[in-house]
């Protein structure tokens, strides 16, 4: 049993939460679980620009953070990737530098983690949408491929028509 200073309240050690640090002989924090929730909820409104501006003074810091902690990449493997592909998505070649962020982003296999290659929003978002399913995209590349069969001029023609005529 253990007393919140911040409520009073006496309560079990399971309504603490762990300290981080395990170099500490108390392993809970001070403040019951439901007045820690409620002062970082505090904090947070009193400082609503806290992680942008964290992040904005240091990017590279946070950048190969970002990658070590997600894709297992250090900045400067992300930069030998980029070398190797030439600069460019690895699917349609377009730059980083057009890119919302100005980076591209890592493509992984969601199985295995392993890394393929750094794509552009668009691309990374398209092999999203198909799961990563090489079949679908196969039979995507036959839809747009294939000449367009004579029965659909025939059911939608009409409509067609009107609505060019109309613009």
């Amino acid at each position: 049993m253990k007393r919140c200073p911040k409520c009073g309240e006496t309560k079990s050690l399971t309504e603490f939460r762990l300290r981080n640090d395990p170099k500490r002989t108390v392993q809970t924090v001070s403040r019951c679980k439901p007045c820690t929730t409620q002062a970082m909820r505090e904090w947070v409104l009193k400082n609503p620009n806290y992680e942008k501006e964290r992040y904005q003074r240091d990017k590279v810091k946070s950048r190969e953070k970002h990658l070590l902690r997600k894709y297992r990449v250090s900045l400067q493997e992300y930069d030998r990737l980029k070398l190797m592909q030439g600069g460019v998505c690895a699917i349609c070649d377009a730059n980083e530098a057009d890119q919302p962020h100005k980076v591209f982003h890592v493509d992984h296999c969601h199985k295995t983690g392993v890394v393929r290659g750094l794509l552009c929003a668009p691309c990374n978002q398209m092999l999203g949408a198909v799961d990563d399913n090489a079949a679908t995209l196969k039979a995507a590349i036959l839809y747009l491929e294939r000449r367009v069969s004579p029965q659909i001029p025939e059911l939608i023609g009409r409509a067609i028509l009107a609505w060019e005529h109309a613009a």
